[in-house]
């Protein structure tokens, strides 16, 4: 069983879907994992493991004698998607589709730093449509993810009113208020800012370091080409 080798082969492969929506990707997903021998498994998260998994700041090292995969272990909502077990190690893997452009929506989370994305660009668009994949680690750094975080939430606290200060505004009576919802996007800031996922220049570096990522606690040791 290799982890590795199902995120290289979806990075090569031809998909004869003309549209993959995210819950397709999820499927095609899946479908390799049982493929390459990974099985469903019956795995009990506790508080302290749901923390370090949804932190996933650094490696998560496997305690259990199960080998196989987790899909949605926290909801379809939630990262991740899928928790993959080798015999050492637990990983996190998410997965985004994006129909028409080369990077994903990242909503209310930004990358965790050792998390392992699968990205689907333009997957609507069959004729540009690819597949690329990345740590978080690599794409932002814990301190500039730290960072986004504490500005948000100093914007959801300097958001809050008082029930009173609410009362004297709503004169109607309509029950106005102010939600501060997270939302992390990417866009230029200078000129070699590059949001692209696809016309990145670190875009195969990034997919190498994922491959010896796997291969470094993995017990086959194959050699892997780009």
């Amino acid at each position: 069983m290799s982890i590795y080798r199902i995120i290289q082969s979806l990075a090569n492969e031809k998909f004869a879907q003309c549209k993959i929506k995210g819950k397709d990707f999820e499927e095609i997903f899946e479908q390799r994992l049982i493929e390459e021998g990974f099985n469903t498994v019956e795995f009990t998260i506790d508080k302290e493991l749901k923390k370090v998994i949804l932190s996933s700041d650094t490696q998560i090292p496997n305690h259990t004698d199960l080998i196989g995969y987790v899909k949605e272990p926290f909801n379809s909502q939630s990262f991740p998607d899928f928790l993959v077990l080798n015999k050492s190690n637990i990983i996190p893997i998410e997965l985004k589709t994006s129909e028409d452009t080369d990077k994903p929506m990242w909503n209310n989370s930004v990358p965790k730093q050792n998390a392992i994305y699968l990205f689907m660009a333009y997957s609507c668009i069959p004729e540009k449509r690819e597949v690329l994949y990345f740590r978080g680690c690599d794409v932002i750094t814990k301190e500039a993810s730290d960072v986004l975080k504490q500005r948000l939430i100093q914007a959801q606290e300097q958001s809050k009113f008082t029930k009173e200060e609410l009362a004297l505004l709503d004169v109607y009576n309509h029950g106005w208020d102010i939600y501060v919802r997270a939302n992390y996007q990417q866009k230029i800031h200078i000129s070699d800012t590059n949001p692209s996922f696809v016309n990145h220049p670190n875009k195969e570096a990034n997919k190498r370091k994922v491959l010896d990522y796997l291969r470094s606690f993995d017990t086959e040791k194959e050699t892997i080409t780009m």
